[in-house]
C-alpha cells in the first residue's frame, strides 16, 4: 500500500512496539481483528523486503513469529479471545495450522463465487484440508468489496442466494458484512 509507513519488523523494538498496541486493545475487552496480517509473518517479510538474506540470518533477527508471541499471550492472559486475521497465499495455510488462537479471512473462495464457476468452485472445496477450512471465515461481501471489487453488485440474486449458502454452510465461521445484515442490496 502506498498510504501507510512499512515499519521493519526485524527490529526487536518494532515487533515490541507493535506488541504493546496489540496488548492495549486486546485489554479494553475486544477481539482482535487484523488486516493484511500475512504481511507481519516472517515468511511474507521475507520475501518482500529481504531476499537476498539467508534465512539463518534473517532468523537470528527476527526468531519467533510475531503472531506466535500473540497467540501465546492470549493463551496466557485472554483465552476466551480470538484473533480474526486476513491472509493470502501460503500464509492461509501457515496461520491456520501454526497459530492456535486464528480464525483466517481470505478473497479464494469469494473470487470463486464471484467467477460463478462451478468447477472452481467444488475444486476449492474438495482441496481444501478440513483442518483448514474449519479455521477460515467465510464471506461474500465486506468492507473491501463493499463498494469496489468482487461485490454483490456482480451476483444474481439467485447466485447471491447459492453464495450465503454455501459460505453458510461450508466448515468455518460466517462472516456478515453490515450491509447484507441490513438489507442494503
Amino acid at each position: 500500500w502506498s498510504d501507510t509507513v512499512q515499519l521493519d519488523y526485524t527490529k526487536k523494538k518494532a515487533r515490541d512496539y507493535a506488541m504493546e498496541i496489540t496488548k492495549f486493545w486486546l485489554e479494553k475487552g475486544l477481539n482482535l481483528r487484523c488486516d493484511a496480517s500475512h504481511l507481519l509473518t516472517r515468511l511474507e517479510f521475507k520475501e518482500n523486503w529481504y531476499q537476498q538474506m539467508k534465512w539463518e540470518e534473517f532468523s537470528s533477527l527476527w526468531p519467533k513469529e510475531f503472531w506466535q508471541e500473540v497467540s501465546e499471550y492470549l493463551s496466557r492472559q485472554q483465552p476466551e479471545k480470538v484473533l480474526m486475521m486476513e491472509a493470502y497465499g501460503d500464509t492461509i495455510y501457515y496461520l491456520t495450522r501454526h497459530i492456535p488462537r486464528a480464525l483466517v479471512y481470505q478473497t479464494d473462495l469469494l473470487y470463486r463465487l464471484a467467477e460463478r464457476n462451478v468447477g472452481a468452485i467444488k475444486k476449492y472445496l474438495t482441496q481444501m484440508p478440513f483442518e483448514v477450512m474449519k479455521r477460515m471465515v467465510n464471506y461474500f461481501q465486506s468492507h473491501d468489496t463493499a463498494d469496489a471489487g468482487p461485490a454483490l453488485d456482480i451476483f444474481t440474486t439467485d447466485f447471491q442466494k447459492a453464495a450465503a449458502i454455501i459460505d453458510a454452510t461450508i466448515p468455518g465461521a460466517l462472516m456478515l458484512h453490515q450491509r447484507q445484515i441490513k438489507g442494503a442490496r
